[in-house]
């Protein structure tokens, strides 16, 4: 394990059958005795006893073996967006995360690679946003590199450690197996400042941030995965998010963002 668990009777009746053993009753047409009184009925029992009868079983099995091969035959059309093919791609990079991403103008701080990022943020947003649509955060884009960073707002919300990072660790296992050729990389969750942000200081973010950013970086380092320390980069001496780097205690500025793209631009150029 990567990482601790956070606290925080019937009875039965007997039929008798003479049924003949000569072998002429299995050449004997199925005979209904029961009275049969409508059309239908009697169209059935001509049916059962058509010298045809074998025939048209026969035509009924070739009809389902029929559709079951072409079901299976065609199962990945049916499922394109779910079981992607392992392809190769193009270096293109793909942001993955919550405000701290949408509000990084990746246009502006990465010029020369307009046509080839992609922004995938989306304010708010939890562990269980990106979880309940991958396909339109990450797979459609078909990224080489994935940048992945998220869980603020699951510390936020109060949910526990163990569910982010189990949720963190579906999101990785995801992309690994619907594209496979893609790298990803854990920045690591950024500090906040409590003297710029509204919050509680008996209920401690940063312990718990500092908690989920290490079991992410042996969760990486066990799984060859790149883990990218951020935190340290954006912290001051207190151990928040360095005044100078945001006007709210959460959000980066254009200095604090930066800060990340000097750090993430040799990850973009290897």
């Amino acid at each position: 394990m990567y990482m601790a668990k956070f606290k925080n009777n019937k009875k039965q009746t007997r039929v008798d059958r003479n049924i003949s053993t000569n072998k002429d009753f299995y050449n004997t047409p199925i005979i209904i005795k029961d009275n049969i009184n409508s059309k239908r009925g009697k169209i059935f029992v001509k049916i059962l006893n058509s010298k045809y009868i074998n025939m048209i079983f026969l035509i009924i099995a070739s009809l389902l073996v029929g559709g079951l091969l072409f079901y299976f035959i065609n199962y990945n059309n049916f499922n394109e967006d779910i079981k992607i093919k392992h392809v190769s791609v193009d270096k293109n990079y793909l942001f993955l995360g919550d405000s701290l991403t949408y509000r990084y103008n990746l246009d502006k701080f990465y010029p020369d690679k307009k046509n080839i990022i992609v922004n995938s943020g989306i304010n708010g947003n939890k562990t269980n946003n990106i979880l309940d649509n991958m396909y339109n955060r990450v797979y459609k884009y078909n990224p080489s590199d994935v940048f992945i960073l998220i869980g603020t707002n699951d510390i936020s919300k109060g949910y526990s450690l163990q569910k982010i990072f189990d949720n963190y660790i579906s999101i990785i296992t995801q992309i690994k197996k619907n594209r496979p050729a893609a790298t990803i990389r854990v920045i690591s969750i950024y500090p906040v400042n409590y003297d710029l942000r509204k919050i509680d200081k008996k209920v401690n973010k940063l312990d718990s941030i500092n908690r989920l950013n290490e079991s992410l970086k042996i969760y990486c380092k066990n799984n060859s995965l790149v883990y990218i320390d951020m935190y340290s980069k954006l912290v001051d001496d207190k151990g928040y998010l360095d005044k100078k780097y945001t006007e709210d205690g959460l959000h980066l500025n254009d200095e604090g963002y930066e800060v990340v793209t000097s750090v993430l631009m040799k990850y973009m150029e290897e």
